[in-house]
């Protein structure tokens, strides 16, 4: 990838279903943007329209292991099944080329009805302290048809495909299990 600098949003349309999806422009410095928008990931997949609409929304961006992974929510934000889609591209492709990503066919980052966990959205990445560990950042809510205004942040660790891409694993759970799951960073 060149030193360009690129900015994502979302915005709506019809992809056929009026929707949310996910754009992606230039910049000639950190804030201004140049030329025409290119449409990267509408929603298409049965999964990314749940809950009345089709979103595709809140694109975060996660390089590493010469790929770069644009993580993003998918379905409504007050659907159980809202959800995390991931595009990928490697750090050599034009990430304004459309072509150049390649979406993932199903979520990377879902609900866990046995942990009693729903709604997994809106993320972000960040490593510990002493840079050794990966961690995930999102909202959830704690049980199937919760209002949204019980959502919570969570955080977790995660690891790495053997392909170089994010594992995000499964939500954990709230219950006494917790422990092994939400240790503290590291440093």
């Amino acid at each position: 990838m060149s030193d360009d600098a690129t900015a994502g949003r979302a915005g709506y349309e019809h992809f056929p279903e009026y929707g949310s999806a996910i754009y992606i422009m230039r910049m000639s410095d950190p804030w201004t943007l140049e030329g025409e928008h290119r449409l990267l990931t509408a929603p298409t997949l049965s999964w990314e329209k749940q809950g009345g609409m089709a979103i595709n929304e809140g694109p975060v961006i996660l390089q590493r292991n010469r790929l770069i992974c644009l993580v993003y929510s998918a379905s409504t934000t007050w659907s159980e099944d809202y959800a995390l889609g991931m595009l990928t591209m490697s750090e050599a492709a034009d990430p304004m080329e459309p072509l150049s990503w390649e979406k993932s066919m199903s979520p990377v980052f879902c609900k866990s009805v046995e942990n009693g966990i729903y709604a997994t959205g809106h993320n972000s990445f960040t490593r510990s302290p002493d840079d050794r560990e990966d961690w995930i950042v999102y909202h959830a809510l704690p049980a199937a048809g919760a209002d949204v205004s019980l959502r919570a942040t969570r955080i977790q660790k995660f690891g790495w495909n053997p392909d170089g891409t994010p594992d995000c694993g499964i939500p954990c759970s709230d219950t006494l299990q917790r422990y092994s799951c939400y240790s503290r960073p590291f440093g």
